[in-house]
């Protein structure tokens, strides 16, 4: 695998640690502009654990972002793992939360 190629050469890495992966398949496309398949994989992981993280701290408008801007990255393409109409229903699920505490926020400060 590519990537992994590329940090046993640059680094010495803790191979069971999931997020060092994800964290390094991003640095790695970002780097070469390359995206093969398990790079895609990887990338769409990172993501997904990112848009997961994201709402779970009620920042759902940069959840939605974040499956937007991988779908548009990867075009839809199939990924093993992935699935892009769950994708898409979470995106707009995290869109909606956000549009309904924004228009919360507004009555709020109307009263």
């Amino acid at each position: 695998m590519a990537i992994k190629n590329f940090l046993m050469e640059k680094i010495k890495v803790e191979l069971e640690d999931p997020r060092l992966w994800s964290n390094c398949a991003q640095t790695y496309i970002k780097i070469n502009g390359k995206h093969v398949d398990a790079d895609l994989v990887l990338l769409c992981k990172s993501g997904w654990r990112k848009a997961e993280e994201l709402a779970r701290n009620e920042e759902y408008r940069l959840a939605a972002r974040e499956l937007e801007r991988l779908s548009r990255i990867v075009n839809r393409r199939p990924v093993k793992g992935v699935d892009w109409n769950t994708w898409e229903r979470e995106r707009n699920r995290y869109s909606e939360k956000h549009y309904q505490d924004m228009m919360l926020l507004k009555s709020m400060s109307l009263d």
